[in-house]
Protein backbone atom coordinates (compact mmCIF):
# COMPACT_ATOMS: atom_id res chain seq x y z
CA UNK A 1 0.00 0.00 0.00
CA UNK A 2 2.74 2.54 0.94
CA UNK A 3 4.48 1.58 -2.72
CA UNK A 4 1.23 2.38 -4.83
CA UNK A 5 0.85 5.99 -2.52
CA UNK A 6 4.47 6.37 -3.04
CA UNK A 7 3.66 5.92 -7.04
CA UNK A 8 0.88 8.08 -7.04
CA UNK A 9 2.96 11.25 -5.31
CA UNK A 10 5.17 10.75 -8.09
CA UNK A 11 2.40 10.58 -10.73
CA UNK A 12 1.15 13.88 -9.37
CA UNK A 13 4.14 15.75 -9.05
CA UNK A 14 5.10 14.76 -12.81
CA UNK A 15 1.53 15.47 -14.21
CA UNK A 16 2.12 19.48 -12.53
CA UNK A 17 5.50 19.38 -13.72
CA UNK A 18 3.84 18.62 -17.31
CA UNK A 19 1.64 21.06 -16.81
CA UNK A 20 3.45 23.96 -15.78
CA UNK A 21 5.93 23.28 -18.74
CA UNK A 22 3.19 23.75 -21.28
CA UNK A 23 2.65 27.27 -20.22
CA UNK A 24 5.65 28.02 -22.25
CA UNK A 25 3.22 27.50 -25.11
CA UNK A 26 -0.16 28.33 -23.85
CA UNK A 27 -0.46 30.84 -20.78
CA UNK A 28 -4.44 31.58 -20.68
CA UNK A 29 -6.31 32.11 -17.43
CA UNK A 30 -7.47 28.29 -17.87
CA UNK A 31 -4.33 26.86 -18.19
CA UNK A 32 -2.46 29.00 -15.42
CA UNK A 33 -5.67 27.91 -12.86
CA UNK A 34 -5.60 24.49 -13.82
CA UNK A 35 -1.63 24.34 -12.50
CA UNK A 36 -2.81 26.29 -9.09
CA UNK A 37 -5.42 23.38 -8.87
CA UNK A 38 -2.58 20.50 -9.38
CA UNK A 39 -0.38 22.58 -7.62
CA UNK A 40 -2.60 22.17 -4.42
CA UNK A 41 -3.49 18.50 -5.02
CA UNK A 42 0.37 17.26 -5.37
CA UNK A 43 1.84 18.73 -1.85
CA UNK A 44 -1.51 17.55 -0.28
CA UNK A 45 -1.21 14.39 -1.11
CA UNK A 46 2.24 14.15 -0.47
CA UNK A 47 1.79 15.63 3.03
CA UNK A 48 -0.56 12.30 3.54
CA UNK A 49 2.73 10.04 3.03
CA UNK A 50 3.93 8.60 6.53
CA UNK A 51 7.14 10.22 6.63
CA UNK A 52 5.68 13.42 6.23
CA UNK A 53 3.16 13.33 8.49
CA UNK A 54 5.34 12.40 11.12
CA UNK A 55 7.75 15.34 10.48
CA UNK A 56 5.09 18.18 10.15
CA UNK A 57 3.64 16.68 13.24
CA UNK A 58 6.64 16.16 15.16
CA UNK A 59 7.88 19.88 14.87
CA UNK A 60 4.66 21.21 15.00
CA UNK A 61 1.83 19.44 17.12
CA UNK A 62 -0.26 16.75 16.12
CA UNK A 63 -2.99 17.00 13.32
CA UNK A 64 -1.09 20.33 11.89
CA UNK A 65 -0.39 17.79 9.08
CA UNK A 66 -3.80 16.75 8.18
CA UNK A 67 -5.07 20.40 8.37
CA UNK A 68 -2.39 21.57 5.80
CA UNK A 69 -3.37 19.08 3.36
CA UNK A 70 -6.71 19.64 3.55
CA UNK A 71 -6.49 23.59 2.86
CA UNK A 72 -4.54 22.79 -0.19
CA UNK A 73 -7.30 20.48 -1.09
CA UNK A 74 -8.70 23.36 -1.21
CA UNK A 75 -6.90 25.00 -3.42
CA UNK A 76 -7.13 22.35 -5.56
CA UNK A 77 -10.91 22.72 -5.52
CA UNK A 78 -10.27 26.85 -5.95
CA UNK A 79 -8.21 25.96 -9.15
CA UNK A 80 -10.45 23.42 -11.00
CA UNK A 81 -13.29 25.93 -10.34
CA UNK A 82 -11.82 28.66 -11.41
CA UNK A 83 -10.17 26.78 -14.98
CA UNK A 84 -13.13 25.38 -15.69
CA UNK A 85 -14.97 28.95 -15.24
CA UNK A 86 -12.22 30.79 -17.81
CA UNK A 87 -13.06 27.52 -20.11
CA UNK A 88 -17.28 28.32 -19.51
CA UNK A 89 -17.36 32.16 -20.07
CA UNK A 90 -16.30 35.14 -21.37
CA UNK A 91 -13.08 36.68 -19.81
CA UNK A 92 -14.83 39.69 -17.96
CA UNK A 93 -17.86 37.41 -17.01
CA UNK A 94 -15.28 34.32 -15.89
CA UNK A 95 -13.09 37.04 -13.67
CA UNK A 96 -16.35 38.37 -11.89
CA UNK A 97 -17.39 34.51 -11.50
CA UNK A 98 -13.70 33.68 -10.25
CA UNK A 99 -13.72 36.46 -7.65
CA UNK A 100 -16.69 34.48 -6.06
CA UNK A 101 -15.09 30.77 -5.86
CA UNK A 102 -11.67 33.01 -4.42
CA UNK A 103 -13.80 34.11 -1.44
CA UNK A 104 -15.59 30.93 -1.21
CA UNK A 105 -12.01 29.41 -0.67
CA UNK A 106 -10.94 31.99 1.80
CA UNK A 107 -13.82 31.74 3.92
CA UNK A 108 -13.84 27.76 4.03
CA UNK A 109 -10.15 27.97 4.57
CA UNK A 110 -10.38 29.98 7.87
CA UNK A 111 -13.39 27.87 9.34
CA UNK A 112 -11.12 24.97 8.46
CA UNK A 113 -8.39 26.44 10.45
CA UNK A 114 -10.98 27.96 13.60
CA UNK A 115 -12.39 24.89 13.98
CA UNK A 116 -8.61 23.25 13.97
CA UNK A 117 -7.73 25.26 16.46
CA UNK A 118 -10.47 25.96 19.01
CA UNK A 119 -12.03 22.30 18.49
CA UNK A 120 -11.01 18.57 19.44
CA UNK A 121 -10.36 15.34 17.52
CA UNK A 122 -9.26 12.15 17.62
CA UNK A 123 -6.26 12.35 15.78
CA UNK A 124 -4.18 10.41 18.27
CA UNK A 125 -6.53 7.62 18.38
CA UNK A 126 -6.75 7.80 14.82
CA UNK A 127 -2.62 7.19 14.17
CA UNK A 128 -2.68 4.53 17.17
CA UNK A 129 -4.92 2.12 15.48
CA UNK A 130 -4.29 2.89 12.11
CA UNK A 131 -3.33 0.02 9.69
CA UNK A 132 -4.81 -2.26 12.77
CA UNK A 133 -8.48 -4.36 12.62
CA UNK A 134 -9.42 -1.41 14.74
CA UNK A 135 -8.73 1.67 12.57
CA UNK A 136 -10.68 4.50 12.82
CA UNK A 137 -11.22 7.38 10.54
CA UNK A 138 -10.27 10.68 11.49
CA UNK A 139 -13.36 12.72 13.31
CA UNK A 140 -13.10 16.31 14.34
CA UNK A 141 -15.51 19.27 13.40
CA UNK A 142 -13.30 20.41 10.82
CA UNK A 143 -13.01 17.11 8.92
CA UNK A 144 -17.01 16.91 8.92
CA UNK A 145 -16.61 21.02 7.60
CA UNK A 146 -13.43 20.23 5.00
CA UNK A 147 -15.34 17.12 3.53
CA UNK A 148 -18.71 18.61 3.18
CA UNK A 149 -17.09 21.47 1.28
CA UNK A 150 -15.30 19.28 -0.75
CA UNK A 151 -18.58 17.18 -1.57
CA UNK A 152 -20.39 19.71 -2.79
CA UNK A 153 -17.54 21.33 -4.14
CA UNK A 154 -17.30 17.99 -6.41
CA UNK A 155 -20.42 18.09 -7.56
CA UNK A 156 -20.07 21.03 -9.44
CA UNK A 157 -16.94 20.08 -10.66
CA UNK A 158 -18.05 17.32 -11.89
CA UNK A 159 -21.30 18.61 -13.60
CA UNK A 160 -19.15 21.66 -15.46
CA UNK A 161 -16.63 18.53 -16.61
CA UNK A 162 -19.43 16.97 -18.17
CA UNK A 163 -20.85 20.09 -20.01
CA UNK A 164 -17.38 21.70 -21.05
CA UNK A 165 -17.03 18.00 -22.69
CA UNK A 166 -19.80 18.40 -24.82
CA UNK A 167 -18.52 21.36 -26.31
CA UNK A 168 -14.85 20.89 -26.65
CA UNK A 169 -13.50 20.87 -30.17
CA UNK A 170 -10.85 18.35 -29.70
CA UNK A 171 -11.04 14.80 -28.50
CA UNK A 172 -8.23 15.08 -26.18
CA UNK A 173 -10.08 17.61 -24.72
CA UNK A 174 -13.28 15.38 -24.29
CA UNK A 175 -11.41 12.87 -23.34
CA UNK A 176 -9.85 14.34 -20.17
CA UNK A 177 -12.64 16.31 -18.91
CA UNK A 178 -14.71 12.81 -19.15
CA UNK A 179 -12.11 11.14 -17.20
CA UNK A 180 -11.89 13.86 -14.64
CA UNK A 181 -15.88 13.45 -13.93
CA UNK A 182 -14.95 10.07 -13.21
CA UNK A 183 -12.45 10.58 -11.04
CA UNK A 184 -14.14 13.37 -9.31
CA UNK A 185 -17.45 11.09 -8.89
CA UNK A 186 -15.37 8.57 -7.15
CA UNK A 187 -13.94 11.64 -5.12
CA UNK A 188 -17.65 12.57 -4.30
CA UNK A 189 -18.22 8.28 -3.15
CA UNK A 190 -15.31 8.40 -1.05
CA UNK A 191 -16.61 12.03 0.44
CA UNK A 192 -19.34 10.26 1.29
CA UNK A 193 -18.19 7.46 2.90
CA UNK A 194 -16.27 9.26 4.83
CA UNK A 195 -18.89 11.21 6.32
CA UNK A 196 -20.55 8.38 7.00
CA UNK A 197 -17.27 6.83 8.86
CA UNK A 198 -17.05 10.13 11.11
CA UNK A 199 -21.05 9.59 12.22
CA UNK A 200 -20.65 5.89 12.62
CA UNK A 201 -17.46 6.77 14.54
CA UNK A 202 -19.46 9.28 16.62
CA UNK A 203 -22.51 7.15 17.37
CA UNK A 204 -19.88 5.02 18.61
CA UNK A 205 -20.28 2.79 15.67
CA UNK A 206 -17.50 0.30 14.04
CA UNK A 207 -18.98 -0.86 10.95
CA UNK A 208 -15.67 -2.36 8.50
CA UNK A 209 -16.85 -1.32 5.04
CA UNK A 210 -16.88 2.45 6.89
CA UNK A 211 -13.86 2.06 9.01
CA UNK A 212 -11.92 -0.27 6.53
CA UNK A 213 -9.57 0.60 3.68
CA UNK A 214 -12.56 1.36 0.92
CA UNK A 215 -12.61 4.70 1.57
CA UNK A 216 -8.64 5.49 0.81
CA UNK A 217 -8.97 2.73 -2.18
CA UNK A 218 -11.60 5.09 -3.72
CA UNK A 219 -9.59 8.12 -2.88
CA UNK A 220 -6.34 6.73 -4.63
CA UNK A 221 -8.15 6.16 -7.98
CA UNK A 222 -9.71 9.51 -7.84
CA UNK A 223 -6.24 11.09 -7.71
CA UNK A 224 -4.51 9.00 -10.96
CA UNK A 225 -7.44 9.85 -12.64
CA UNK A 226 -7.68 13.69 -11.70
CA UNK A 227 -3.89 14.08 -12.84
CA UNK A 228 -4.21 11.78 -16.04
CA UNK A 229 -7.17 13.83 -17.09
CA UNK A 230 -4.59 16.96 -16.47
CA UNK A 231 -1.94 15.30 -19.07
CA UNK A 232 -4.51 13.81 -21.67
CA UNK A 233 -5.30 17.03 -23.19
CA UNK A 234 -1.58 17.43 -24.14
CA UNK A 235 -1.13 14.41 -25.94
CA UNK A 236 -2.85 15.50 -29.35
CA UNK A 237 -0.39 18.81 -29.38
CA UNK A 238 2.80 16.62 -28.15
CA UNK A 239 2.12 14.54 -31.26
CA UNK A 240 1.46 17.51 -33.49
CA UNK A 241 4.91 18.95 -32.75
Amino acid sequence: MVLVWKMIVVLSWLALLVRLADLRHRRDPAAVWLCVGLAGLAPSITMQLGPVQKFVDGHTALSVDVTLANLLIIIFVLGMNSSFTHQMYPAAEATRRVRRWLWAAVTAGVAVLLLAVTTPNNYAEFLAKLGTPDQVTFTSPTAYLYTGYYVVSSVGLVITALRLARIADRFSARLGLRVFATGGVLGILCGLLRLAAMIDYNLGGHHGVLQGPLVGLLYWAAIVLIFLSAVIPLLDRAAAR
